[in-house]
């Protein structure tokens, strides 16, 4: 099976939770990750890092999955930009804010084929 590839937008406490879990687990790959404070990502090696989400949209990466780490007030307009480029699936509870800002059916396709890899209240969608 070919890695799921996934980004992860915020690399503050969440976002390095999500991190160590993506990294202990076989099927998935961390390919990128967004920051804006650069001594947040320091100890980054061997991903790609962004200062901007549009930056990291606009990459050419191929992305399975948006993991959004931020802080809740722009998860929305953040999983929203992921779902236009196309990414196959967004974690935390982005869809919930998004739902009302037109997102109601990108976010029914995506939680459908969301799977949780880890049962402690840490997501991530897989692509199914």
């Amino acid at each position: 099976m070919q890695a799921i590839k996934f980004a992860i937008v915020g690399y503050g406490f969440i976002g390095k939770r999500h991190a160590e879990i993506l990294r202990g687990h076989p099927d998935c790959e961390l390919v990128a990750v967004c920051e804006p404070q650069e001594e947040k990502t320091a100890d980054l090696e061997g991903v790609a890092v962004f200062r901007e989400i549009s930056d990291l949209l606009s990459a050419g990466l191929h992305l399975d999955v948006v993991c959004i780490c931020t802080p809740n007030g722009v998860h929305a307009d953040q999983a929203i930009a992921a779902l236009e480029r196309k990414a196959d699936g967004a974690a935390q509870d982005a869809f919930r804010e998004g739902a009302d800002r037109g997102a109601e059916t990108r976010e029914t396709r995506i939680c459908r084929d969301a799977k949780p890899l880890q049962s402690n209240g840490d997501l991530v969608a897989r692509n199914g």
